[in-house]
């Protein structure tokens, strides 16, 4: 896809939860030698750097595997969870704020085949990190991917033009150890997709 197409570097470096609730109807995409596999992105969750406990980055923590966090914006994190499942988040925020959104759900679009044999199975819906990493073909390996070059294989393109209400804002899922931020609201679900906001 051309480069004029691909959201700029510009897009990623505001504020977290402004990105994680824009990129809601977005497009992701990944180019591979075999075709392209996109698809619609209905669900992401805000991780909001050093005052967010439910953040890597939370109270300053600063690692080698976090220090990508802090910027600058456009760049994939990628960690492995729970030893079976990859994450894949875009940094977000400008230089020296600790911020990332992490893709929870698509819809897919092209390259059906692929993901079917990415993930060993047929998704009508990819509703989950773990699921759309699979599906994606993502890994560690593209942990540090510069998201907004012109000769990246993975990116964001523009998708569906929403209203304010096709966006739901929800508590995030799966960080009880988190206190109060559990109950948050920085999900944001496409409605109708991704998992349902009670």
């Amino acid at each position: 896809m051309p480069r004029s197409t691909r959201f700029p570097r510009q897009y990623f470096a505001r504020k977290t939860l402004e990105v994680a609730r824009g990129l809601v109807g977005t497009h992701f995409v990944r180019e591979t030698t075999k075709g392209r596999i996109s698809g619609i992105i209905a669900e992401t969750e805000a991780y909001c750097g050093i005052t967010d406990p439910a953040s890597h980055a939370y109270a300053g923590r600063k690692t080698n595997r976090t220090v990508i966090m802090y910027g600058p914006a456009g760049y994939a994190y990628v960690y492995f969870v729970y030893g079976m499942h990859h994450c894949f988040n875009v940094v977000t925020d400008r230089d020296g704020t600790a911020g990332a959104v992490l893709l929870r759900g698509i819809i897919p679009l092209d390259g059906i085949e692929l993901i079917t044999r990415n993930a060993d199975k047929r998704y009508e819906q990819v509703n989950g990190p773990g699921k759309l990493c699979r599906a994606y073909g993502i890994t560690k390996k593209e942990n540090g991917l510069d998201l907004c070059g012109g000769d990246s294989t993975i990116y964001f393109s523009k998708g569906l033009t929403l209203s304010g209400d096709e966006v739901h804002a929800c508590p995030r899922i799966g960080i009880g150890y988190a206190g109060e931020a559990k109950y948050w609201p920085w999900r944001f679900v496409l409605r109708g997709h991704g998992y349902n906001c009670k």
